[in-house]
């Protein structure tokens, strides 16, 4: 069928001619993937606007109304994770080899729900976690939503397609039973620590133990955060791995505007190149800042850490974004890292269940070894103990920094069943 304006000029394919505006018209998708209107009173004005904008490569040669999954994602997940290159990075990883090889070169209109669930289940027989195919399935959805909301396609196909088809429920279950430590488990690692750690390593466990600090603040924590006074701990900061674009100038700048590299302040060719770097940042939410009541374990270990330091003469030396006096440092006055501190755990659990080991060959004493301990769990486990001796959950969610009461509400459900079962065991019930 043959479209005219109302002149009889012949209208092309995508241009259109509104009644109530009186103008031409052209809907385009952008190279971000959003749909875009440009508008003129006249067919060759219109024309030259198009082709202006294809010759500043607004417009791409390609057929941008129908792009691919490849297309489509790489856009993305560029646009919604520009200021996190550590997780679109892994982001593109995961997809690269998971899913572009599966549906990548299809167009986005033409996949269907049913595609999802087989590349699901395909990953699954792969032998990948339900874990790791959930992360996939939560990228693929911010695909697929901003996809309907642009109009590429009619409606989120990807709706339903993990949670409808796989149980999650046992492996939820799992890592609640595994996210805190027991109190054997806990006397082991430190008994190791007190015996063959240094006084600082031990200072550290109690801190991390003793307050439920996320490792970014317990790593950027400075003696300006300690109130001996008040015997109180203020969190309003986190040391943190950042990953900033480069510096270009505005030369620089203009020239991959023009080949398309550069996209509201992130050189996307470079993002491989970028270098990782220790920062300071404002804590994980706005309930993240807060102040902590130090225990006595807590109180005396800083102290300790206090008078070790200035007897010693032993000073923080390194600054991070213009901040400096650093509570736990090295012998050549840097902050112990993040890094520092997870090999330290590693260290201690593996020579831990080393003796266990001995012990059992040697005089065939049971062994009890320690799991991976991570620093998240510490975290936990602390929550636990203060749900355990009676503290409200509210007063547990200020002390924890917990965004949602949801999260303390369900440490605390788990505590109290563990609590009812050990009841319930040693007490000598009986039905007849």
């Amino acid at each position: 069928m043959i479209r005219t304006d109302p002149e009889g000029n012949i209208l092309e394919k995508g241009i259109y001619y509104s009644k109530t505006r009186g103008s031409y018209y052209h809907s385009y998708i952008n190279n971000d993937y959003k749909k875009n209107t440009v508008y003129s009173k006249s067919l060759p004005q219109l024309y030259r606007k198009i082709e202006s904008l294809k010759k500043a490569g607004v417009i791409q040669q390609l057929n941008m109304d129908e792009p691919t999954l490849d297309m489509y994602f790489h856009s993305t997940i560029r646009l919604k994770y520009m200021h996190n290159a550590r997780y679109m990075n892994t982001c593109i990883q995961k997809y690269e080899k998971y899913v572009s090889p599966r549906l990548g070169s299809m167009k986005i209109k033409d996949i269907i729900h049913e595609d999802l669930i087989l590349l699901y289940r395909e990953l699954v027989d792969r032998g990948l976690s339900l874990g790791t195919v959930e992360n996939i399935h939560i990228v693929l959805s911010g695909v697929f939503k901003r996809a309907a909301k642009n109009d590429i396609i009619r409606k989120d196909i990807s709706f339903g397609a993990f949670y409808s088809n796989f149980d999650t429920n046992a492996r939820k279950r799992k890592i609640k039973a595994e996210r805190y430590l027991s109190f054997e488990e806990t006397d082991m690692l430190f008994s190791e620590i007190s015996k063959n750690g240094s006084v600082q390593d031990k200072h550290i466990a109690t801190v991390l133990f003793g307050t439920g600090m996320r490792l970014g603040e317990l790593t950027g924590l400075t003696w300006n955060d300690i109130d001996f006074d008040s015997r109180t701990i203020r969190i309003d900061h986190q040391l943190t791995v950042a990953y900033d674009p480069p510096n270009l100038s505005e030369k620089d700048i203009k020239a991959l505007i023009s080949e398309n590299l550069y996209d509201d302040g992130v050189y996307w060719d470079t993002m491989t190149d970028i270098k990782p770097h220790y920062a300071i940042r404002h804590p994980k939410s706005r309930s993240s800042v807060r102040t902590i009541p130090m225990i006595d374990d807590v109180y005396d270990a800083l102290r300790d850490e206090y008078r070790i330091q200035r007897k010693f003469g032993i000073y923080c030396s390194e600054k991070i974004d213009d901040m400096g006096g650093f509570i736990f440092i090295d012998k050549f006055g840097n902050v112990r890292k993040h890094s520092n501190i997870l090999h330290m755990i590693d260290r201690y659990v593996t020579a831990c269940n080393l003796t266990q080991r001995v012990s059992h060959e040697l005089y065939g004493f049971e062994p009890h070894y320690l799991r991976h301990i991570s620093t998240h769990m510490a975290r936990h486990t602390f929550c636990s103990r203060l749900l355990a001796a009676d503290v409200t959950p509210k007063i547990t969610q200020e002390v924890m920094g917990h965004a949602h009461f949801s999260t303390t509400n369900d440490i605390y459900n788990e505590v109290t069943f563990d609590l009812m079962i050990k009841t319930m065991t040693d007490s000598n019930i009986e039905v007849i």
